[in-house]
């Protein structure tokens, strides 16, 4: 049996810090995203004209009642195939409202880079009300 090891290639995560910034750089060769895609990735809702994917909004009525209490997060599991299409709009939303930023390049057919810059807090003025 193959390990996990030999079967994927590596991603390789790069940390830098500096004065007032640090500086993640998540490198992977899983394929990179197709450059017909590639446009819409910082896209809430873009409209596919995939048949599985007409609407990314539509898996929202797949997601089970928020719990409240420990007993009722414990009782609700999500699906592990439910794509929101919000993760990676909403990172960098957050990331640059710290402070921040978050870029990703890609190159289809060998893998992505991605770069996240988190402020420090203390050394800039942060975007707080």
């Amino acid at each position: 049996m193959l390990e996990s090891s030999q079967l994927f290639p590596p991603i390789t995560v790069t940390i830098c810090s500096g004065p007032t910034d640090i500086y993640f750089r998540i490198s992977d060769q899983g394929g990179g995203i197709p450059d017909k895609l590639y446009p819409y990735i910082w896209s809430f809702a873009h409209k596919s004209n995939d048949k599985k994917n007409l609407h990314k909004f539509t898996n929202f009525s797949k997601v089970p009642q928020m719990a409240a209490r420990v007993e009722e997060y414990e009782q609700h599991i999500i699906p592990p195939d439910l794509s929101l299409g919000i993760g990676l709009p909403m990172s960098k939303v957050y990331a640059e409202y710290w402070g921040g930023g978050l870029n990703i390049f890609s190159l289809d057919g060998y893998g992505v880079d991605a770069y996240v810059k988190i402020t420090k807090l203390g050394n800039k003025i942060e975007n707080l009300v």
